[in-house]
């Protein structure tokens, strides 16, 4: 033996955000809101992928975007988001955890 010992533990710890989450979807349904939770690396291509939903999306219902982060450089998504053509009317709104 090499005098190392592993040890179980077992605890649910996604079980506070997981019943926040519910909630969430319980309100986003109730008021027939649409939600995308877009979650990547740097680069992945969430951006491109919002531009192109909110797009297609703004034809039929209202669109907005909300950007949670934890690095306030990537704000400039949402600016730059703002300035393309298709986006100039879409409310924008951003939210920065300083938790790390």
């Amino acid at each position: 033996m090499s005098g190392k010992q592993v040890i179980e533990i077992e605890r649910d710890i996604l079980g506070k955000n997981n019943g926040i989450a519910a909630v969430n979807r319980a309100l986003f349904l109730a008021d027939d809101v649409l939600v995308f939770n877009l979650l990547s690396s740097p680069g992945a291509g969430k951006t491109t992928l919002l531009v192109r939903a909110a797009s297609e999306l703004k034809r039929s219902r209202p669109v907005g975007v909300i950007e949670a982060t934890s690095r306030p450089r990537t704000t400039l998504n949402v600016f730059r988001l703002s300035a393309c053509q298709p986006f100039k009317s879409i409310p924008a709104r951003i939210v920065i955890s300083m938790l790390q």
